[in-house]
């Protein structure tokens, strides 16, 4: 679960490692949130 002030995503990750950019990149982006933003919060 990633967490960011009022906004949450769930990651379903089976491999329990870090995720790459290219998958983060492509989960903000269905959750409708811009890079700069996730980063600034």
């Amino acid at each position: 679960m990633m967490v960011r002030g009022t906004t949450s995503l769930r990651i379903p990750n089976p491999h329990e490692s870090d995720i790459g950019a290219g998958l983060l990149s492509r989960i903000l982006k269905q959750g409708g949130i811009e890079r700069e933003e996730w980063e600034r919060l």
